[in-house]
């Protein structure tokens, strides 16, 4: 099954400007400069009460607690402002206790990083043979290349990174950071 949306906004819950919104123009306008456009986009999302549209906000474990109370963001999480929006939260585990606390929460996602053999295994998928057996040897023996790893996306960064590095690791995590 494939899901479609008209509008998908990533909200990051850090950003005071997005977690003191009191209503969808204040949150629209925050990606669109034109007011014409955000009145017009507004405007559609009112009328089709959030239809069709994904907001993912983005940090939970960052939103200020006097927000988590009482807030639009909060009230669009509990479904007491557009209704038939899709709503996707992320936060860190040791935060995400009192998201789970909320009554409209239908689905809880743990998003776990790899076991080590799941980062060979990764690795082994993404190169040629002969490519990922040389930089699984090399994560065996940087462990501190490997810490990084268990992150999935970290993971994926490294081995591109690898890759446009000619098959070799940059021998600090600057250098990795930079490529």
């Amino acid at each position: 099954n494939k899901c479609s949306f008209d509008f998908v906004f990533v909200i990051s819950l850090r950003d005071d400007e997005a977690s003191s919104a009191v209503n969808i123009y204040e949150l629209v306008s925050l990606f669109h400069g034109s007011k014409r456009m955000c009145e017009a986009v507004s405007d559609r999302i009112i009328e089709t009460d959030g239809k069709d549209m994904l907001l993912i906000f983005d940090g939970w474990d960052e939103f200020k607690r006097r927000d988590q109370n009482r807030s639009f963001i909060l009230d669009i999480i509990q479904g007491r402002q557009l209704h038939k929006c899709n709503v996707l939260v992320t936060s860190r585990t040791y935060a995400s206790a009192k998201l789970l606390q909320l009554q409209s929460v239908n689905r809880h996602v743990e998003v776990l990083g790899f076991e080590e053999d799941e980062i060979f295994s990764y690795v082994r998928n993404e190169l040629t043979e002969e490519n990922a057996e040389q930089l699984i040897k090399e994560l065996k023996i940087r462990k501190d290349v490997l810490s990084l790893c268990y992150i999935p996306f970290v993971c994926s960064m490294l081995v591109k990174v690898y890759q446009l590095s000619g098959f070799t690791l940059p021998n600090t995590l600057t250098k990795f950071y930079k490529k």
